[in-house]
């Protein structure tokens, strides 16, 4: 499982060697290529970009430009598609209404496929879009409420991705609980801020834990 973790570059570096080590991009981050290059592609460092929509910050010109510098670059995992939080309907047709544009974006007369992110919210199980969703999903992204996210339906929707192949991804992610749900989840990669603003701790934290973890029997 990576932990994938937005700037705190000077701790990230003395975790270099962690195989659980990933890099989250936000819009709002405004990393240069020319740092990508080294920090994440000459190291191997896989990477993924959220789009700021949880905190009501989503701005639709950043993400654009962000999509626009960072496709097509190594060890991209997925790009998270905008969604609405804690609105299924609107997020799943905010996801295939965007789905054609970003999965085949275009720079430089060079068309790129893109691997994205589908985040899922509370009802997703239910929902007569899923199977569409699930369908061209490279990633799905376990967002919405925390109650749902560490629900069964939540790990259904979870099973089905990993049955088709995809990657799971638990977002908010802060403590060894949920940490633990994640695991036997069989989620692929997390994030949380805590390891963005407080990497000193929380990075020693996630490095203790997930040795405990791969050591343990799954509970499920």
């Amino acid at each position: 499982m990576l932990v994938l973790v937005s700037g705190a570059s000077a701790t990230l570096d003395r975790y270099a060697d962690r195989p659980w080590l990933g890099s989250f991009v936000q819009p709002r981050n405004g990393i240069a290529p020319g740092v990508l290059e080294q920090r994440w592609h000459e190291r191997g460092w896989p990477w993924a970009c959220d789009n700021d929509a949880f905190n009501e910050s989503f701005d639709h010109g950043r993400f654009v430009r962000m999509v626009n510098r960072l496709v097509g670059r190594p060890g991209l995992l997925w790009i998270a598609v905008p969604d609405v939080v804690g609105d299924c309907s609107g997020t799943a047709h905010l996801f295939l209404e965007h789905w054609h544009q970003l999965h085949c974006w275009e720079r430089d007369g060079q068309e790129h496929e893109t691997p994205l992110a589908w985040v899922a919210q509370d009802g997703a199980e239910d929902h007569h879009l899923t199977e569409d969703c699930l369908g061209v999903a490279d990633c799905v992204f376990l967002g919405g409420s925390t109650v749902w996210k560490e629900s069964r339906a939540a790990a259904s929707i979870a099973a089905e991705a990993k049955d088709r192949g995809r990657l799971v991804h638990m977002g908010r992610v802060n403590t060894k609980r949920r940490l633990r749900i994640a695991f036997e989840m069989e989620c692929d990669s997390v994030d949380g801020t805590g390891a963005s603003m407080f990497p000193e701790v929380t990075l020693a934290n996630f490095d203790r834990w997930l040795g405990t973890l791969t050591r343990q029997p799954a509970l499920f």
